[in-house]
């Protein structure tokens, strides 16, 4: 066999054998997901188990009822909870802190729509099924009402982290602008 092949097939064994590890620990974050799920009121619709940047351990778990999602982290390796890394720490330490250990996953719980007919309005116009059929886990949050005009925006909870919301000008979250008057509710 020549010198080439041979490092062909350990490359692939290699990538075969990443590819099954990674597999494998997306179904353990999976089920922990889904342990999750099952103390959830009212019908789930999905559970999901997304990896995170820098190890195949750290994974982001959500959960959707009809009214709600739920997104926790989750580091498969850990045993107990990090103390808080400083600023001059290094990133890996940083993201660290964001996980949670398997046995004590915290989980946030945000409202998918929030109860105002301007809301209901943005709901109907073109382009926000897409959008919600395109998007992972959406929520809606309104962000500003002034003089009858109200800018709703819609995001994925993916783009959702641990209460910081990303910027309104990322790719990830849409905005529509609905003007009312009183009569239009």
């Amino acid at each position: 066999m020549r010198k080439g092949a041979k490092w062909i097939c350990r490359a692939l064994v290699g990538l075969v054998a990443y590819i099954s590890f990674f597999g494998f620990q997306h179904g353990r974050a999976l089920e922990k997901g889904r342990d999750f799920s099952k103390g959830l009121r009212g019908k789930v619709i999905q559970v999901e188990a997304l990896p995170q940047p820098v190890s195949p351990f750290r994974w982001a778990l959500y959960g959707e009822t009809e009214g709600r999602v739920f997104q926790g982290f989750v580091d498969l390796r850990k045993k107990e909870i990090s103390e808080p890394a400083g600023r001059n720490n290094s990133i890996v330490l940083r993201l660290d802190r964001f996980c949670d250990p398997s046995e004590g996953i915290s989980f946030q719980s945000i409202e998918k729509l929030l109860p105002f007919p301007w809301v209901k309005k943005a709901l109907t116009t073109q382009g926000v099924e897409f959008y919600f059929w395109f998007t992972r886990f959406p929520v809606v949050q309104s962000i500003h009402s002034k003089d009858g005009r109200h800018r709703v925006e819609f995001m994925g909870v993916r783009f959702y982290l641990l209460g910081i919301h990303f910027s309104s000008s990322t790719s990830s979250s849409l905005m529509i602008q609905v003007r009312s008057d009183q009569r239009d509710f």
